[in-house]
């Protein structure tokens, strides 16, 4: 897709991972190498190609991908829609890191017996 995309000036190309590409977690060490990897490529293509008309996008998330979540489907595709349209930024992180935390600490509770 790029090279077309290259050779026409134009085009758009998103990509989304998990809040760890940006805020290293312990137990998520593993999936962190590599989306971190991917960022670093995201935002790296971005700057190689901007000059180019090929804009390039990147959307951690860190949140549950649920209604009433910062990261609700709607906010997800919001946000891709604006990364695409609007092209001021190469990217938006939806939900934060002390929102997982809150969650996998809600994972880690034993329930009162």
């Amino acid at each position: 897709m790029l090279p077309g995309m290259l050779e026409r000036g134009s085009g758009t190309l998103l990509f989304t991972s998990g809040i760890s590409a940006v805020h290293p977690i312990d137990f998520l060490g593993n999936i962190g190498i590599a989306v971190a990897g991917l960022r670093n490529y995201v935002l790296a293509l971005a700057q190689a190609v901007s000059d180019r008309g090929v804009h390039v996008g990147h959307v951690p998330i860190g949140a549950a991908i649920a209604p009433g979540s910062p990261a609700a489907p709607e906010a997800v595709a919001e946000t891709h829609w604006r990364l695409h349209t609007d092209r001021d930024r190469n990217e938006v992180i939806l939900g934060d890191l002390a929102t997982v935390q809150a969650a996998i600490n809600g994972l880690n509770t034993t329930p009162a017996s």
